[in-house]
């Protein structure tokens, strides 16, 4: 027993010995040194590299761990994948030995490129091309291949069967074309061969069948749609067999659906023309309706008001798909329900209500508005004309004048005085036409001077020259003041903007304080404003209006018979007026005295004016927008001279003024009863169609 447990003991201490030596004899360093030794790395490959994961060194079967700087290229176990360029590998192994460890550099290995058999299969992988193309051909232009991006240019052998954008021409019987492909990457580039393809032949009937195919044409709609005109080298033309429901918009290249109350029935048809073979195709259509409460939230969803506003805001009453609404206002007196801003010293949170119907549908919509305040000095006009009579003028800024009999005139001691309006807030304008109302004389005169404020800047003062009944008056030509000019007698706004205020300065004089004072009765603007309307309700006038003017023929005054349309206008109102002339041809002293010796015209609307305010009249020009607007002044206040260009059924003209004396509706129309001067009879009845074709919308006004 004993003799045994020593035998164990001293083998038992022999292997323990032996396991100390085994351990104690490597060196991991030496022998990661060793296997180095052993590697043989090529410089360069295009195939997989055979990365032993064991080594035996000395007596030991060490492991070892391949560590690639770039495991997408190549692996741990050497496995390689190529690309379209070289790539170049760093290569290190760890070397393991129970728990140590150690690393050792290898060196580099460049991967050698795809070569073009390998490039093209992996293409062909890729791109699915057919071998028979029955339809245009869809090139990709680019493609990844191996991580790399790669641009594609094909190449076709015959252009005239398919093009090498895959547009292909098809005959009636078979073709081939063979196809190149080029490969770009950086700058490296390669051409292959991608191989025939075959383009059956086919009719010229059964290519147009494959392009019928091709179209889809809804069966019913609500909208407009795009329909093909050239498909496939075929030519299409189309046709609607009722253009009020679907129109054809050859030039857009579309079915333009048109709104109905209720559903419609409709056919398209098509015709193909392809290699002198026609063939016809109809499609049914059903049109659809919009129901009242869709149609009504369309409308809503294109209606935006602004938060805030200065002038007057577009309220409209008719839309699309039938809708009509009205708006209502929670303070009229600050918007009214046609829109209509008037400003004040404070902001007002206004409340407008529209309510839109379709049918007996309706549904209403509150939009909130916020007015601004004005400025100091600032009053607002919140329509197209301004009158600053007299009597309502505040002569607190001013010199040297005072009021007797509501007209302003010069103080007993003074030979000059002025006034300077406060600032008018308006509406944006395009243009404004001044004018005034003042006695006058060759020795007592009026200037009125006008500036516009656009975008915050004022233009200089603009004048309309020292007038005097009996002078020869004479405006300033091609007056420049900044951000507006003065165009005969009208201060245009520059550069396509608009203004929103104006103001005026009027200044008195007399040469003694012994003559006579000018006697001022009335100042007036006249505003030319984009995307206006002025609303008259003329339901209460007469039927017909016709006030006596006495008529005058301008073509009978000799020498300047062709020039004096406008004098003779107002010598016509003037007479209407009372106003008795002597000698033979009145409307010829007239011309001489309205004439503006400045620009050398007689038809100076502001100085035809000015020269019936000279003898006692309250007389402006004013600018209307509607034919409502100016049927409500005949019949209230009565009649005027009228500016017209155009062509009249008698004549066409340039330019030219005559005077609206009335108006006659009947069951057959409305007739607008004038005295044209530039025609033998004078008195003539103008249908109101005609009218407002020539009709310039610009009125000498004579109270």
């Amino acid at each position: 027993m004993n003799k045994r447990f020593y035998l164990f003991l001293f083998f038992v201490l022999l292997f323990s010995s032996g396991c100390r030596n085994i351990t104690s004899i490597y060196d991991i360093d030496h022998i990661a040194d060793l296997i180095v030794e052993e590697i043989n790395l090529p410089n360069q490959t295009s195939e997989n590299l055979n990365f032993k994961s064991t080594y035996h060194i000395n007596g030991l079967d060490v492991k070892v761990e391949w560590i690639p700087s770039n495991e997408a290229v190549i692996n741990a176990n050497g496995a390689i994948t190529k690309a379209l360029t070289v790539q170049e590998i760093s290569l290190e192994i760890m070397v393991k030995i129970n728990e140590d460890r150690a690393t050792r550099y290898l060196g580099t290995v460049k991967v050698l490129p795809l070569n073009q058999t390998e490039i093209l299969e992996i293409l062909k992988s890729k791109i699915n091309l057919p071998e028979a193309a029955n339809d245009y051909l869809d090139f990709p232009e680019e493609v990844e291949i191996t991580g790399t991006k790669a641009t594609l240019s094909w190449y076709s052998s015959n252009e005239n069967i398919i093009t090498d954008e895959g547009i292909i021409n098809f005959k009636e019987f078979d073709q081939y074309v063979g196809f190149e492909v080029v490969v770009k990457a950086g700058n490296d580039e390669y051409r292959l061969t991608w191989g025939e393809i075959k383009v059956p032949g086919r009719s010229n009937q059964e290519h147009i069948s494959f392009v019928i195919d091709k179209i889809d044409i809804p069966e019913s709609i609500k909208n407009d749609f795009d329909l093909p005109y050239s498909l496939y080298n075929v030519l299409i033309y189309w046709a609607s067999s009722d253009p009020n429901i679907i129109t054809i918009d050859s030039i857009k290249r579309k079915a333009i659906w048109h709104f109905n109350d209720s559903n419609q029935k409709i056919t398209i048809s098509a015709v193909f023309l392809y290699n002198n073979t026609v063939i016809e195709k109809s499609y049914p259509i059903t049109v659809l309706t919009i129901p009242p409460e869709e149609r009504i939230q369309l409308v809503f969803d294109c209606i935006n008001l602004p938060e805030t506003v200065n002038s007057s805001v577009n309220l409209p009453t008719k839309f699309a798909y039938g809708v009509i609404g009205g708006w209502a206002s929670s303070n009229p007196d600050i918007i009214n329900s046609n829109g209509i801003v008037t400003l004040s010293e404070k902001e007002h949170v206004i409340v407008l209500t529209l309510k839109l119907y379709s049918g007996e549908f309706y549904m209403s919509k509150d939009y909130f508005v916020t007015t601004e305040k004005l400025s100091e000095n600032e009053k607002h006009i919140s329509n197209h004309f301004f009158i600053d009579y007299a009597e309502n003028i505040n002569l607190t800024n001013s010199t040297n004048l005072i009021k007797e009999d509501n007209k302003i005139v010069l103080k007993p001691h003074a030979t000059q005085g002025i006034y300077e309006s406060s600032i008018y807030r308006t509406n944006p304008f395009n243009s404004l036409v001044g004018s005034w109302a003042a006695v006058s004389n060759p020795k007592a005169t009026v200037e009125l001077k006008i500036r516009v404020r656009v975008n915050g800047n004022w233009s200089s003062y603009l004048t309309y020259g020292n007038w005097g009944l009996g002078l020869n008056n004479a405006m300033i030509p091609n007056q420049a003041g900044g951000v507006a000019n003065m165009d005969y007698d009208e201060i245009r706004i520059n550069n396509k903007q608009t203004a929103d205020a104006f103001q005026y300065t009027v200044i008195l004089k007399r040469q003694t304080i012994n003559d006579d004072s000018p006697a001022l009765s009335l100042v007036a603007a006249a505003l030319e404003m984009p995307n206006y309307n002025y609303p008259v309700d003329v339901s209460a006038l007469p039927k017909k209006v016709d006030y006596n003017v006495p008529q005058l023929n301008q073509n009978i005054v000799p020498d300047i018979g062709n020039q004096i349309c406008s004098p003779t206008s107002s010598t016509m109102l003037l007479m209407y007026k009372g106003h008795q002339f002597s000698g033979k041809y009145p409307h010829a002293e007239i011309a001489k005295l309205f004439k503006d010796y400045g620009n050398n015209i007689y038809g100076n609307w502001v100085y035809n004016t000015a020269g019936m305010g000279a003898y006692g009249e309250k007389s402006y020009v004013k600018r209307i927008y509607s034919w409502e607007e100016l049927q409500y002044h005949l019949a209230t206040v009565g009649p005027v001279a009228l500016s017209i260009r155009g062509d009249t059924g008698r004549y066409t003209t340039k330019g030219h003024l005559l005077v609206v004396r009335g108006y006659e509706i009947t069951d057959q129309g409305t007739k607008v009863i004038c005295n044209d001067p530039n025609i033998k009879e004078i008195y003539i009845k103008y249908d109101l169609s005609i009218f407002l074709g020539f009709t310039r919308n610009i009125i000498y006004v004579i109270e």
